[in-house]
């Protein structure tokens, strides 16, 4: 329990700035609060301030259009300094608001009641308030339900502000992440140049596309923060400069996929799976200087995204047993990657060329749009 409070307009400004007042925008859980007091108290108008130097930010509103009033016109500028839940049964007759904009007309608001927000250390950064155009006083009942839902607004502004504050530690340690993984992906291109065998060359260029897998990973998280899905069509983007580099001099690659948002754990599943296809076809479909075309193509239908890999190479039934066996490692790969996340995962032989098709369910809001 807080002891001591603090409503001095040079600490609370400071406070404002740390909650990311005036940049902050209202919530859910502050408009909840707001209808929530409107409703008990039987007022018109119900607002959460936010008292700056010049201005009156309102974080939530019930009845009441304008986003920030004027200092000057400000009632909670008065009542945030006493310290406690403010009453004005009638503003024209009370000498702190009777000259106020706000109060004065056949409009104006004639009834205050508001309870100060107050931070965990103390601070009153600004008032849960309730008006009506008709004066009027609160019951006991009413005035112990304004002061509960103005800690409850203030606890709902702590989490938020608790929430960027590890969104931006996400993103740091993201960053940092990639930058790392980058490094190494350098040195490992590096060692392949200078590699004196062409089984070590494959080697090393096949942890150098898998870093660049999880290279792209940290990107798209780095930007979207800590939600917990983002849009496979932005994270293939980033792959596919590292694909292409995979495929020899004459094989193109073709890339079309739909937009859709799921988890991360489940894209970067997907992002192992087509990374070992491409390596795959690109090491054993096409021997000789062999030209064609490795295609990626992902649709999203009716709340599952089917996403199918295609080469034109020279493999065969022969090659498709040993594929759908899964005896080499890239197969294997595939195999474990998609076993979490696909509905199904299917091999067919093209004669010449393989395809691979996997379907797995996206979240329930996923979108589809061309790519």
């Amino acid at each position: 329990m807080v002891e001591k409070r603090d409503f001095s307009t040079k600490t609370r400004v400071a406070a404002l700035r740390r909650y990311g007042v005036p940049d902050a925008t209202a919530e859910d859980g502050a408009d909840e609060i707001a209808k929530l007091a409107s409703a008990i108290c039987d007022t018109p108008v119900a607002l959460i301030s936010l008292i700056d130097t010049d201005r009156q930010w309102l974080r939530a509103r019930v009845g009441f259009e304008p986003e920030s009033i004027p200092i000057e016109q400000s009632i909670c500028a008065h009542a945030i300094l006493e310290g406690g839940l403010v009453e004005i049964p009638d503003t024209a007759l009370d000498q702190r608001t009777c000259n106020n904009p706000q109060a004065c007309g056949p409009e104006g608001m004639r009834f205050y009641a508001g309870a100060p927000l107050i931070t965990p250390d103390g601070i009153a950064l600004g008032m849960l308030c309730v008006l009506d155009h008709q004066p009027r006083v609160l019951t006991a009942l009413q005035r112990q339900a304004l002061t509960t839902l103005a800690g409850h607004a203030m606890r709902d502004m702590e989490l938020h502000r608790t929430m960027r504050s590890l969104e931006s530690m996400h993103r740091e340690v993201d960053h940092r992440v990639k930058n790392s993984l980058a490094s190494v992906a350098a040195v490992v291109r590096l060692q392949t140049a200078r590699a004196t065998t062409q089984e070590v060359r494959d080697a090393l260029g096949t942890m150098a596309a898998r870093l660049d897998i999880q290279i792209g990973l940290h990107t798209e998280l780095s930007q979207v923060g800590m939600h917990t899905e983002g849009d496979i069509h932005s994270f293939f983007n980033r792959l596919a400069r590292p694909f292409r580099e995979l495929l020899p001099e004459g094989v193109a690659l073709d890339m079309n996929v739909d937009s859709a948002e799921m988890p991360f754990d489940r894209i970067n599943a997907i992002g192992r799976v087509v990374n070992e296809f491409v390596t795959n076809s690109a090491r054993h479909g096409y021997p000789d200087g062999r030209t064609g075309t490795v295609s990626i193509t992902g649709r999203a239908r009716d709340g599952c995204y089917t996403l199918t890999c295609c080469d034109d190479g020279c493999a065969d039934q022969a090659v498709l047993d040993k594929v759908t066996a899964a005896t080499g490692l890239g197969t294997r790969i595939i195999a474990a990657s998609g076993a979490g996340i696909a509905r199904t995962l299917s091999w067919k032989c093209m004669e010449p060329g393989l395809t691979m098709e996997i379907t797995l369910e996206t979240a329930p809001h996923a979108a589809s749009s061309p790519a």
